[in-house]
């Protein structure tokens, strides 16, 4: 049997509920990861950002490396605003992924580039990873349709399937050629990943022996799902579907700030473009929120593994090795001892005369962990709501569509948009009916739409 998810997230999630290992089912993985394997290549060959901004700098062009890939990106970028450069190699990807011409795919482009310098630029790129021997995420995907031999399994479970490029799809037809019965999930109304080279006309046009449709949401309120159903109605192409939701009432409300919410529940604050993803951040650092996403400290994990030590340590004066390496990492050089690191190797605890020249004391955490990054904003999110809760936050801030796939409590999600985006909404809305319908179905209970600080923003 073979189950292909959409990301690795959704992977994680069908391995947990299969409540077996990860051995016990080799074939449940990203469509990239189950190419990597049957290609049978090594991580080394596979192309990373550090690679992508070497390559950039070596011919005079500036690649953030972080967009590696249309979905990729969307779901593992950092923040940083994207270059033209970084544009154009998205460009290349999704002419790829959809079989089209670079002349084509420029013209999909949401920015104006030149052709001929775009076909130096592919040229440049296609030219070094020859000479390097590397594969790029799409390259994976070709390469597996020429290479490749189909999967030895009777079933064939495709997730996320309205997701799915030309490209993908003709490497999941290749992968389940010897299949006996196939299963295609999917929802045409969540089909987010158009603009990125993804057909949902392909899942729409689909000729199946039987069609089921989940009737019932275990997720979103009555209150979310009476928003959401008015939303999905406005998208003019789509497969008529009914479900119902939860019990609980809830509740979706305009909201103008975000010092008006409590953010006591799990909560994801949601956004269209990377670029309102920075002003949210200042905002959530400005009210002393602690949060997960651009702009914070404590989207390294080893910052809230710090922390976390730091209330382990003294409630019971001793810590776990992990969270103790991730103290030493961010500790004084002037309190730490010089063989802390020697106490790695010999137990699964250290006490803090393991690790410090002195006991500390329970406030003196930003005085023993002195290098931690953000420290300033740190201490006041602990000023704020303690330490506990800025080393566990409940607010995880991203873009909609990394949010596929999740569920919150609470979702805040930002109606403002970027010039291209509104542009692009007025001429084709069917698109942004979907965006938004995900954000908004990400929430279980509430649901708090931002008010935009211009004109130009989704229409709820």
């Amino acid at each position: 049997m073979s189950f292909l998810t959409f990301t690795r997230a959704a992977r994680e999630e069908a391995l947990s509920r299969t409540g077996k290992k990860e051995d016990d089912f080799p074939f449940l993985r990203t469509i990239h990861a189950i190419c990597y394997r049957q290609l049978a290549i090594s991580q080394d060959q596979i192309i990373r950002p550090t690679d992508l901004r070497a390559f950039g700098k070596a011919i005079g062009i500036k690649l953030t490396g972080s967009n590696t890939d249309p979905w990729i990106e969307e779901f593992e970028r950092g923040y940083e605003s994207p270059t033209r450069d970084d544009i154009l190699l998205q460009a290349n990807h999704c002419g790829r992924h959809r079989g089209i011409l670079l002349k084509e795919a420029l013209e999909r482009s949401s920015t104006e580039i030149d052709y001929k310098y775009a076909r130096w630029f592919t040229k440049a790129y296609r030219d070094w990873k020859s000479a390097e021997g590397m594969l790029d995420y799409t390259d994976l995907l070709s390469s597996y349709l020429e290479y490749g031999q189909p999967l030895d399994i009777d079933v064939m479970f495709v997730d996320e399937a309205q997701d799915l490029s030309k490209l993908q799809w003709e490497v999941v037809n290749k992968l389940g050629a010897n299949a006996k019965r196939w299963y295609i999930c999917g929802d045409d109304d969540q089909s987010i990943f158009n603009w990125a080279g993804a057909d949902s006309n392909v899942f729409q046009d689909l000729v199946a022996d039987k069609v089921e449709v989940l009737g019932q949401s275990y997720r979103v309120s009555k209150a979310v799902h009476k928003n959401a159903m008015s939303i999905v109605t406005r998208i003019k192409h789509r497969i008529a579907k009914d479900y119902s939701p939860t019990a609980s009432e809830g509740e979706v409300a305009n909201v103008g700030y975000l010092r008006a919410l409590d953010f006591k529940e799990k909560t994801f604050i949601l956004f269209r473009n990377h670029y309102r993803g920075q002003e949210l951040s200042r905002q959530l650092k400005d009210i002393g929120v602690p949060f997960i996403g651009h702009g914070s400290p404590l989207l390294d994990i080893d910052v809230r593994a710090a922390l976390l030590g730091w209330i382990h340590l003294i409630k019971n004066n001793q810590v776990e090795v992990k969270l103790a390496r991730r103290m030493v990492k961010y500790a004084s050089r002037n309190l730490v001892q010089d063989h802390a690191s020697d106490y790695f190797k010999n137990g699964n605890l250290l006490t803090s005369d393991d690790m410090f020249l002195r006991r500390p004391k329970r406030d003196e955490w930003d005085k023993f962990m002195d290098r931690l990054p953000g420290r300033e904003t740190l201490m006041a999110c602990v000023k704020k709501v303690g330490l506990f809760y800025t080393a566990n936050p409940k607010v995880e801030l991203m873009s909609i569509h990394q949010s596929k796939g999740r569920e919150a409590h609470t979702v805040v999600l930002d109606t403002e948009m970027s010039r291209a985006t509104w542009e692009s909404y007025m001429t084709s809305p069917d698109d942004e009916h979907r965006v938004f319908y995900v954000g908004g179905t990400r929430a279980k209970e509430k649901l708090f739409y931002l008010l935009p600080d211009g004109n130009l923003s989704y229409r709820v």
